[in-house]
């Protein structure tokens, strides 16, 4: 039996736990150091003073009472609250709040066994408690972080899983089972190896090894993956090593990130960019970029040969090393010109392009602007177009020789058919006189071709002198009506001026009664007999419109688009009833333009056609007459 002083030594020695006996009253007989340390309250103030309510709750000690109350079908209150248990079962282990004497809280894993006698008497009871307050805090804790985890886990947008060791699927979240197509019942039953693509097995496999050893604390690699139809899966893989406080392994965290698509789109524009390549290396035209200063950035093999420079050389060059001296600042603002447009639409310009070697030849550049991460760029189209003039050059000398070739010849034949028609060497025979008629009408056709031609060839080499002033519109309007008057009468048809517009308009007074000298041949040929061609001169802004229209058959939609270019006619045929050269709108529009001036023509099949010639104009008077106005235009 050990002495006296020596239990009281060992139970003071004992600080980490408070050790505490009562007598079967529930009286306080020993208080240990280590409850004092605990409590904050001194042996003396409650041995033989107090029993172990006064630092326990007593709400927690009421509601335990229910609890034994309830169990064993009587009441248990107070003191017998701690000690009915072990008196039954001979000890309890229970967790408790002890409350110190400056009122702060601890939770405590608190033992009570029962002392007794040799004749099994009670002679008290005896509690040790252990302070389990940071204990619970950092359980508590874990808690919340395994929660936080499992919530990041299966929550996670991109796939997550657990991985033994040995490579057996874990766990898996939602992401990851929608990568692979499985269940997360049939991937559990899979590892990692039997869905990875051959080629990355390996590599995969070594740095598991090394993460294992301790060499690396996590990998990252691009690993491909078969999905649960066998398709082929792109995936950044991602993997730690979780282990236990001795450091042994337990288990691996992957995070994969699906990149299939991204990866499928990146193949698709490497391809496209590919394309794109091959299409500027192969084509004819040269295609440069410039900085805002004009220098080269980038060229293809077209601009190479145009420029007759290698690629290598011509980066970093200005542009205007390629130009003659007098048309580098036509470029330069064409190009200042582009920067500050807000939509762009390029720009063409001939001039004088200079190689390498310093030898001149036409050149067509197409200007157009861009930004480019907030840096003013241009692209630049190149086209050699040396042949295309001198073929230009040769047609219009072809033209212009044979035009004035035939018109000498062709003024004596005309000449001396007029007068053999007017009986000039001879009376004409009655059956022969016909046939005079159409030759002399078919001199005039042809003379018409060739003035026409001649005009064409002036207008498209700009040789052609306009003898443009200031003056008013309507005079000239009633004498080309005046002229025009006898034409339209021999096909049965009238002129009437409906509406007037007294203004003063730039023009050569001239060639404006040609073009619509023009319009009123066209509308008196395609108008049925008896009817009336209408004029009407309007106001359209700051311009006048003089339009022109029939009541003919109209112009079918397919042959708009070439109503005003060369030889087009809308009868093609060999026994159209309408003759003409299939020259006359088209010297018209360029006639207008050279007049500041537009053409255009409505028109609906069988609802007749208007065609409209639009002139600046400055106001000389009050309009005539009322005039309704053109809205369509093409």
């Amino acid at each position: 039996m050990m002495k006296p002083d020596l239990v009281e030594t060992v139970l003071n020695a004992s600080t980490e736990l408070a050790i505490i006996a009562t007598c079967p009253a529930g009286i306080i007989q020993v208080f240990n150091t280590g409850a004092e340390i605990m409590l904050g309250y001194t042996a003396g103030d409650l041995i033989n003073r107090a029993t172990p309510a006064i630092f326990h709750d007593a709400s927690e000690v009421d509601n335990y009472g229910d609890v034994l109350s309830a169990k064993y079908g009587e009441t248990i209150a107070g003191f017998r609250v701690f000690v009915t248990e072990p008196e039954r079962l001979g000890h309890e282990a229970r967790m408790w709040s002890y409350i110190r004497k400056d009122g702060s809280r601890l939770t405590v894993n608190l033992t009570i066994t029962t002392m007794r006698d040799s004749d099994q008497q009670i002679i008290g009871y005896m509690g040790i408690a252990q302070d389990i307050t940071k204990i619970r805090s950092l359980e508590s804790e874990l808690l919340i972080s395994d929660q936080r985890f499992s919530d990041a886990f299966h929550s996670a947008a991109h796939g997550m899983g657990l991985v033994s060791i040995e490579g057996r699927w874990l766990d898996a979240n939602a992401s990851l089972c929608k990568i692979f197509g499985y269940s997360k019942q049939q991937l559990l039953q899979l590892n990692f190896q039997s869905i990875t693509h051959p080629d990355d097995l390996q590599q995969d496999l070594d740095l598991v090894k090394q993460l294992l050893a301790g060499e690396i604390p996590s990998y990252q690699m691009d690993k491909r993956y078969f999905n649960a139809r066998g398709g082929l899966i792109y995936a950044l893989l991602s993997v730690s090593l979780v282990r236990d406080s001795a450091g042994v392994p337990l288990y691996f965290v992957s995070q994969i990130q699906d990149f299939t698509h991204k990866r499928e789109s990146e193949a698709q524009s490497q391809s496209r960019q590919k394309y794109l390549q091959l299409v500027l290396d192969t084509v004819a035209d040269g295609i440069i970029s410039l900085d805002a200063n004009g220098c080269i950035e980038t060229t293809n093999p077209g601009a190479s040969q145009i420029l007759a420079c290698a690629q290598h050389e011509m980066a970093g060059m200005s542009i205007f090393n390629f130009m003659y001296p007098e048309d580098a600042e036509r470029f330069r603002e064409v190009c200042q010109w582009q920067s500050q447009q807000s939509v762009q639409t390029p720009s063409w310009l001939e001039l004088q392009g200079k190689r390498s070697d310093g030898s001149l030849f036409e050149l067509e550049c197409q200007v157009s602007g861009l930004v480019i991460d907030g840096a003013q760029k241009s692209v630049v189209v190149l086209r050699d177009i040396t042949q295309r003039k001198r073929m230009e050059y040769m047609k219009s000398e072809f033209v212009s020789t044979v035009s004035h070739e035939l018109r000498t010849p062709l003024t004596a034949i005309k000449g001396s058919l007029e007068l053999i028609s007017l009986g000039a060497v001879g009376e004409v025979d009655d059956a022969v006189k016909p046939v005079m008629d159409v030759a002399i009408r078919n001199t005039l056709r042809l003379s018409s071709l060739i003035n026409d031609l001649l005009d064409l060839d002036k207008l498209a080499c700009g040789k052609l002198e306009l003898e443009l002033r200031e003056q008013p519109l309507m005079p000239i309007i009633e004498d080309v009506m005046a002229l025009n008057m006898r034409f339209a009468a021999e096909y049965r048809v009238s002129l009437a001026l409906k509406a007037s517009y007294e203004c003063l308009v730039n023009v050569d007074a001239r060639r404006l009664q040609q073009i619509l000298a023009n319009f009123l041949s066209n509308a008196a040929k395609f108008s049925p007999f008896h009817s009336e061609v209408e004029i009407r001169v309007t106001p359209v802004g700051e311009l006048v419109r003089i339009a022109i229209r029939d009541h003919g058959p109209g112009i079918k939609d397919d042959f708009k688009s070439r109503l005003f270019t060369r030889f087009s006619q809308g009868d093609g045929s060999d026994r159209r009833r309408n003759s003409g050269t299939g020259l006359g709108l088209a010297i018209s529009r360029e006639l207008a333009l050279a007049m500041q001036g537009q053409v255009g023509c409505i028109s609906k099949p069988d609802h007749g056609s208007t065609f409209f010639l639009d002139l600046p104009c400055r106001p000389a008077g009050l309009q005539r007459a009322a005039a309704s106005f053109l809205r369509e235009v093409i």
